[in-house]
């Protein structure tokens, strides 16, 4: 064997290395990403982009927060990590009430809340409802099941 054989080795090992250390990060990092807040807590503003682009693109400026005339938007205050300081919305303290011109998207210039066609358009959440809690379906299912077959 000669040396430049074992110098090709050792530089494929480390490109190796350095590649498989750099997967095992990012793996870490995304999952770390949706351990920070679990969905559910909280909504982001309207037209706001996919989470782990969203904790990209925002610089935590606040100008969406300030645009807010609801007062809906406010920071995250996480215990640590990078969703800290992010903007939310946690519609059971404060619900947004998607103003008239949508102020915040106008406010974000980095992108991390996107322009919307139209009000109807906005995507912000998924309304569940909790079976076993709510009086009214318990009702409903109740009412569907003492009605007579049709014929």
């Amino acid at each position: 064997m000669d040396n430049t054989e074992k110098i090709v080795d050792r530089r494929q090992l480390f490109k190796d290395l350095f590649s498989f250390v750099g997967n095992k990060v990012a793996d870490y990092a995304s999952k770390k990403v949706e351990r920070v807040m679990p969905k559910g807590d909280y909504l982001r503003p309207p037209g706001a982009v996919e989470e782990t682009e969203f904790l990209s693109l925002c610089t935590r400026c606040d100008e969406c927060i300030k645009a807010c005339p609801a007062k809906a938007i406010r920071r995250s205050n996480g215990l640590t990590d990078v969703a800290v300081g992010t903007p939310v919305i946690v519609p059971k303290e404060s619900p947004c009430v998607l103003c008239n011109g949508l102020l915040c998207i106008a406010a974000c210039k980095e992108g991390a809340l996107k322009p919307v066609e139209h009000v109807n358009k906005v995507r912000m959440g998924v309304a569940e409802i909790n079976q076993s809690r709510c009086l009214a379906w318990g009702v409903w299912v109740a009412g569907f099941a003492n009605m007579p077959a049709i014929p």
